[in-house]
């Protein structure tokens, strides 16, 4: 299990192998529960859990891992509001984003690093 909280301190992500389940801080509200694979086995089948999740620096997203893409999860709304296919079926390993929101980096397997605009439907 792992915790992210937001720039804002206002959601919390708890996230375990198979689920994302944010919160409320101040009244501990249940808000959301998002399903992915936030999950990796390595070559021995061994399941190791890591961050794949984060939010925005504003605070208005959450980008997590979903199979073979990311997604990204508007806080404010409710709903997811994109899902970002990566380039050669690759898998997301870590996902962090550009100090302004705008940007969001994909650190895959076999060492690529994919870089997304948020505005734009590609990168």
């Amino acid at each position: 299990m792992w915790l992210e909280v937001s720039p804002n301190q206002e959601t919390l992500a708890i996230g375990s192998v198979k689920e994302i389940r944010l919160y409320n801080v101040k009244d501990n509200k249940h808000l959301a529960i998002l399903e992915g694979s936030t999950y990796e086995e390595d070559i021995f089948g061994f399941v190791s859990a890591s961050i794949n999740c984060t939010f925005s620096p504003d605070g208005k997203y959450l980008a997590y891992r979903w199979e073979n893409s990311v997604k990204i999860y508007n806080v404010n709304q409710g709903h997811d509001e994109k899902a970002i296919t990566l380039n050669d079926g690759q898998n997301p390993r870590t996902i962090t984003w550009s100090p302004d929101s705008q940007r969001i980096l994909v650190g895959c397997f076999k060492d690529h690093i994919q870089v997304y605009t948020m505005n734009a439907d590609s990168s």
